[in-house]
């Protein structure tokens, strides 16, 4: 695989291991894309806040259900992250109540009703480790229907 979007509800199995092996993969070459929830079960390498050397762009602090969300403030147009999205639009926009780590660039803000003058949440992250990219994206992406 070139890349792999990570995510979960509630947890994983082994948390640590799949943090140092999401590290190492990253280390290598590999693209890793996180998630919310995903950002609050990870340990290891992966996901050391604490630790200056980790992976993490968000400090998890717990979930949020914030009801209906939608696409806010896009802080970077012409990210790659961005092309192709002209709207968000989530009945149930769950996401991680989370503080952007130093280093972190958010790309893109949840909408108005939970804007950063607000203390709001991020929606969309960058950031970089080892000259490679690091993603986290702050919702959960299967739909409602995916947990029936």
């Amino acid at each position: 695989y070139h890349a792999v979007l990570v995510f979960s509800n509630p947890g994983f199995q082994d948390p640590v291991l799949l943090g140092d092996r999401l590290a190492a993969f990253h280390d290598q070459g590999g693209g890793v894309v996180v998630t919310a929830f995903a950002n609050g079960n990870l340990r290891g390498a992966y996901a050391s806040p604490a630790n200056l050397n980790g992976y993490a762009l968000l400090d998890y602090a717990g979930d949020v259900y914030g009801g209906y969300g939608s696409l806010g403030t896009v802080q970077e147009q012409q990210s790659p992250l961005m092309i192709g999205v002209a709207s968000l639009s989530a009945p149930n926009a769950y996401r991680s109540a989370a503080t952007i780590i130093t280093g972190a660039v958010v790309v893109a803000w949840w909408d108005s009703d939970v804007s950063p003058a607000n203390g709001g949440q991020p929606l969309v992250l960058r950031g970089t480790r080892g000259n490679r990219t690091l993603v986290e994206l702050n919702f959960f992406p299967p739909s409602r229907g995916a947990l029936a």
